[in-house]
């Protein structure tokens, strides 16, 4: 008799639970991942020492400059995962400066770099990042002289949206030496990227 009422029990409340049990539902997975393009404006400074060029006539006397440029940067990727990205820039000089002891103006560098972007999630929307690479900077007015080399960064991004982001960052695009000249090309640069 007890082992009756006993399945009796199980069995109507087997029957009363089976009504009301909910599918599990899957979490929803934000992807981040994917190409992103971004467009930034950029404040770029180039520190460029005094020194001797061979010209024709034998040596010359050149001064040095130590000018701040606006720029235009444009920027596209390729985020892995939340963690990893690479990413291709240019930077196109916006203005020009008269320097004393150049007969013209020097316009303002263009530069370009592809860089190894490490990431760094402090919060669900707000990174911190590396960038580490090779730069390319055409010193325009400085003899049309190229230099390029080792190039780093770091910098900050927050998440408006799940595509659109903004960031801020600053780059050293080119520490080096031409005809006996220390050059010394920075950047800072704040922008926006969306992530298809």
């Amino acid at each position: 008799m007890k082992k009756a009422l006993l399945l009796s029990v199980v069995a109507s409340t087997m029957m009363m639970a089976g009504g009301d049990i909910a599918p599990v539902e899957e979490p929803m997975i934000i992807e981040d991942n994917g190409f992103y393009l971004g467009l930034g404006y950029g404040f770029m400074n180039a520190e460029v020492e005094g020194g001797l060029e061979f010209g024709p006539m034998g040596p010359v006397g050149i001064p040095g400059y130590d000018e701040d440029f606006s720029s235009v940067m444009v920027q596209a990727g390729y985020k892995f995962n939340s963690y990893f990205a690479v990413e291709g820039r240019y930077w196109f000089g916006l203005d020009d400066a008269s320097v004393l002891g150049f007969a013209d103006v020097i316009d303002a560098p263009d530069a370009w770099g592809i860089y190894a972007k490490p990431i760094f999630p402090v919060t669900e929307d707000f990174d911190i990042y590396g960038l580490a690479g090779y730069a390319d900077v055409d010193l325009n007015g400085f003899s049309d002289r190229n230099t390029d080399g080792f190039s780093w960064g770091l910098g900050a991004s927050y998440d408006i949206t799940e595509s659109f982001s903004v960031f801020a960052d600053y780059v050293a695009l080119v520490d080096d030496t031409i005809a006996f000249r220390d050059v010394n090309v920075e950047t800072i640069n704040v922008g926006v990227s969306y992530l298809f």
